[in-house]
């Protein structure tokens, strides 16, 4: 058997739910030659918590699982103390676990490369031509961002003498340069560890609290020459793919919406880079109505159009199932209206639910 592949989440108790399902979702797609060892930087995690994951991948084979408390580390370098961007956010701070990221290098200084993946995804499929990423000479592997068009644009006109707008939240990266006119997204990275071991990690902590940086944009503003990208397919952002953006892309990326769609079908990680994340509408709470129905199609059919499918699935006159689902719907709508024409919010948020479904049938996890 090859060696195992690194691979790291990192949230508090706050995201167990997502990631029971991203975790599942991984080890449910690699081949079965395929090793991973994961490990989790985490806090507040509790003996519940740990022994979900734990029964998690033992339902798979050859891969493990271990936990690491990043309190001592929160603490040392004053993570829960980094404020957001003063001018956006009102003197908010930065949700702490963000930044675990940034420390993998030290954690595992005798490995070559480690995967790092954010828990709001899912993993579709074997993650071995991702860890086989060339990073060599490079910091990390990570996709281009979209809103790179965005920071080209501003430095573009800025360079020509053009309008730009003074005050938005990218005004780090809009000095009317070259430097930053590639914008990395930092959900899914593949580490290179050894380049990464010859930084300053208590230097570059103290730009993000100078500046205001959160994980992504410390990134951008400091490694922006040391990056090599991943091809879209390995972090597919929904936050990027509203049926609008998809039409714009063609003249920013170059890239047709058939080909989005494409790489939406055949993708290899989902991001759920967005305001309402699929455990806020399928949680522990309202579980019980998709056991009630007892099949996602019929979960999200119900959703979309009550009045049509309650008659056909016998519901029409539950009440109780009825206020329910409105309380449900209307995020699910929400959301997925942002895709009508291509689908691709719906093909994301119902292969989430199919997952933890398949995930509470297999364990009585409830995600």
């Amino acid at each position: 058997m090859k060696n195992p592949i690194n691979i790291v989440y990192s949230t508090d108790e706050n995201g167990v739910e997502q990631l029971y399902v991203s975790l599942f979702s991984l080890l449910r797609n690699k081949k079965q030659e395929t090793s991973y060892t994961i490990t989790i930087f985490c806090k507040n995690f509790n003996d519940s918590i740990e022994n979900n994951l734990l029964k998690i991948v033992g339902l798979f084979q050859n891969s493990s699982i271990n936990f690491i408390d990043f309190k001592q580390y929160e603490d040392e370098y004053q993570l829960a103390n980094i404020e957001m961007n003063k001018e956006h956010f009102l003197d908010l701070k930065w949700p702490a676990p963000t930044y675990y990221r940034l420390f993998i290098p030290w954690i595992f200084p005798d490995e070559e490369k480690v995967i790092y993946i954010d828990i709001d995804t899912l993993v579709l499929k074997d993650l071995t031509n991702l860890y086989n990423t060339d990073v060599t000479g490079y910091v990390a592997g990570v996709q281009e961002y979209a809103i790179s068009s965005w920071i080209q644009w501003n430095n573009e006109a800025k360079r020509n003498g053009e309008y730009v707008n003074p005050k938005h939240i990218y005004n780090h990266f809009d000095d009317g340069s070259t430097d930053y006119d590639k914008h990395v997204q930092a959900g899914v990275l593949v580490f290179n560890i050894k380049k990464w071991l010859n930084l300053d990690l208590k230097k570059f902590i103290d730009v993000a609290r100078k500046l205001n940086l959160n994980d992504q944009d410390l990134m951008n503003y400091l490694f922006r020459t040391d990056i090599t990208f991943i091809p879209d397919v390995y972090n597919l952002c929904l936050n990027l793919w509203s049926d609008k953006n998809i039409d714009l892309f063609n003249e920013w990326y170059r890239i047709t919406p058939e080909q989005v769609l494409e790489n939406f079908q055949n993708g290899y990680i989902y991001h759920f880079s967005i305001k309402t994340k699929p455990d806020w509408i399928l949680n522990s709470t309202t579980f019980d109505v998709l056991l009630t129905v007892g099949s996602v199609e019929k979960f999200t059919n119900l959703m979309l159009d009550w009045n049509k499918y309650s008659i056909e699935y016998g519901y029409k006159d539950n009440m109780d199932l009825q206020w329910k689902f409105k309380q449900l719907s209307e995020p699910y709508k929400f959301e997925v209206n942002f895709s009508p024409k291509y689908k691709i919010y719906k093909l994301a948020f119902d292969k989430w639910f199919e997952y933890a479904f398949e995930l509470y049938q297999k364990t009585n996890i409830k995600s």
